[in-house]
């Protein structure tokens, strides 16, 4: 398509929202290769750039929705003491999968989100989730996240959940966001496919999540505006396609507030969640979905950085506990002060009364405070400030030169 001997062209121009730049290493093993690279920075094959509007120019100019990042850390044993039953049955349903899957039921229906999502309270509708093969496999030496085997289970798993939950907090209700749950993927025909797409994106009742569940097919060139999350359940191979993924879910829609973009990640039985932390296979997905974002929103590194200077955590990633572990939260500080920043918890204990202990709350505790600590660590950018300081410095010698001209 670049050459005129294939495609007879004057002139082309070339649009993305998601450019592929291919750095250093990755051009060096292509030449040891003989392989050609397409670059998008690569003027000889693009030609000069045009124009170019970032992603902050783009939400402010409401062609884009803003993003909610929602990592679930979740205690593995809080999940499997409550869906015994469901375990103990024929289904080869692993503990861990479970475990993702009442992560993303529990962000799907915005249990326990911060306030400032008063404006876009309702539960999620539509979704699509990224998992690690098409198919369980018993001869595979590791477990890897099947999407057909989550398509299957999910409602199973929220619907036990559901039961457990209604019994160990004696309430009358519980929430009942349903989840109807299908699986796609690149071996089937444009007519299955399409069936698929057109199933996810009609509309459901106002308690039903629809979730769309693959491997590769869904990553780029799939066009579902309405859709509100992403769930990753795994770590991805390609870092072009995490950013591909998570670019479906900024798309404008009518009434669509923000897009979410969903990271369940198991706290193992018997580990201590700092622990945890320093498995980096554990946590990978997250660091590996924000250095997208850091593609995507050129607000990112500052968002980051401020947190790691001033403490403040960021409104657009919120880190949630689900373990019976951990103590419940005081309530939250409507009277902020000046330094609190946006969470808003105190951390300690609270005395509850007895029939309240085991009610489940999203909480600012200790393992979200080691996460945040984590992420300025992983996704952070050390320079960041060193930089501000010397472009405004720049700055203020240029009105320094022009004032002396006047």
């Amino acid at each position: 398509m670049h050459a005129n001997d294939f495609i007879q062209a004057q002139k082309r121009l070339y649009m993305t929202a998601t450019p592929r730049i291919y750095g250093n290493l990755a051009k060096a093993s292509a030449e040891k290769d003989n392989v050609e690279l397409c670059s998008m920075d690569d003027p000889a094959i693009y030609g000069n750039n045009l124009y170019t509007i970032n992603f902050s120019s783009a939400v402010k100019q409401d062609l884009l929705v803003d993003y909610k990042v929602i990592v679930l850390a979740v205690d593995e044993q809080y999940v499997s003491n409550r869906i015994q039953n469901l375990l103990a049955e024929d289904n080869q349903l692993k503990v861990e999968d479970a475990t993702r899957i009442i992560g993303c039921w529990k962000a799907l229906s915005k249990q326990g989100l911060r306030a400032e999502l008063n404006d876009d309270a309702k539960p999620m509708q539509r979704a699509v989730a990224f998992c690690q093969v098409i198919e369980r496999s018993d001869k595979a030496k590791t477990h890897k996240v099947s999407s057909k085997h989550i398509a299957r289970m999910f409602q199973n798993v929220v619907t036990e959940y559901q039961q457990s939950e209604l019994a160990d907090q004696h309430k009358t209700q519980a929430v009942q966001l349903h989840c109807e749950t299908e699986h796609i993927d690149g071996t089937m025909n444009a007519t299955e496919k399409a069936k698929k797409i057109n199933w996810l994106k009609a509309q459901a009742n106002s308690d039903t999540c629809r979730i769309l569940s693959n491997v590769r097919c869904l990553a780029e060139g799939v066009d579902v505006p309405a859709l509100d999350a992403v769930l990753f359940l795994t770590p991805r191979n390609s870092q072009v396609d995490v950013v591909q993924s998570v670019g479906r879910v900024m798309r404008k829609a009518p009434g669509k507030k923000r897009g979410y973009v969903i990271l369940p990640v198991v706290i193992p039985a018997g580990l201590e969640p700092a622990e945890a932390l320093n498995n980096n296979e554990t946590y990978r997905v997250v660091w590996q979905v924000l250095q997208a974002l850091r593609a995507h929103d050129d607000r990112f590194d500052a968002t980051i950085n401020k947190l790691d200077l001033l403490g403040s955590i960021p409104s657009n990633i919120e880190v949630v506990a689900i373990s019976d572990r951990l103590p419940r939260p005081q309530p939250a500080n409507t009277n902020k002060s000046k330094g609190t920043g946006k969470n808003s918890f105190q951390l300690g204990t609270n005395k509850v009364a007895a029939s309240k202990q085991h009610d489940l709350q999203f909480q600012i505790g200790e393992i979200e405070l080691a996460i945040y600590a984590k992420l300025v660590k992983k996704c952070g950018n050390p320079h960041h400030w060193e930089e501000w300081a010397k472009d405004i410095a720049t700055i203020a010698q240029r009105h320094i030169e022009r004032i002396s001209q006047v």
